[in-house]
C-alpha cells in the first residue's frame, strides 16, 4: 500500500488534511473486498482521534466503498427478501385462490422455483450483481 497525504495548516495546527491510499494487493474478488472494507473499518475505529465517539473524526472513504458495503450485505438482505417475498405471495395467493389447499401448494412451489433459479444462475457462474440481486427479488 502507498499513501500521499496532503494537509493544510492554520497557525501550526492541521485543520484539514486529505489522504490518498492505493490498495494494489486486493484481488478482484468480492471476499478480498469485503476483508478490505472491514480492514479499513478496523484501523479506523483503532484511531485515538476516534475514541469515544459515533461520528468518526477520521476516516477512509472511497466510491467503491459503497458497492463494497452491498457485497457485504447482500447475502443477507437477499435471504431476508425472499422469506419475505415467499411469505407474502403465498399468503396473498392463499386469499385469492378459494381453496383451503392452495397455501400447500403455492408456498412450496414457489420456494422449489426460487431455488432452481438460484442452482441455474450458480452452474452458469453468474454472480450476484447489483442487477442480479434487484432481478431475483422482483423473480418472486
Amino acid at each position: 500500500r502507498s499513501i500521499r497525504c496532503l494537509a493544510v495548516r492554520s497557525g501550526g495546527e492541521i485543520m484539514s488534511s486529505r489522504c490518498t491510499v492505493y490498495m494494489n494487493n486486493i484481488d478482484d474478488e468480492v471476499t478480498d473486498f469485503i476483508a478490505a472494507l472491514e480492514d479499513q473499518r478496523a484501523v479506523t475505529a483503532r484511531q485515538p482521534v476516534n475514541s469515544g465517539k459515533d461520528d468518526w473524526s477520521f476516516f477512509t472513504f472511497s466510491d467503491f466503498y459503497l458497492i463494497w458495503e452491498f457485497y457485504s450485505v447482500a447475502v443477507d438482505e437477499l435471504i431476508l427478501t425472499t422469506i419475505l417475498g415467499v411469505a407474502a405471495v403465498t399468503v396473498l395467493s392463499t386469499i385469492f385462490i378459494p381453496h383451503w389447499t392452495a397455501f400447500f401448494f403455492v408456498g412450496p412451489l414457489i420456494c422449489v422455483l426460487y431455488v432452481d433459479l438460484l442452482g441455474v444462475l450458480q452452474f452458469s457462474g453468474i454472480s450476484v450483481s447489483p442487477v442480479c440481486y434487484v432481478s431475483l427479488v422482483m423473480s418472486i
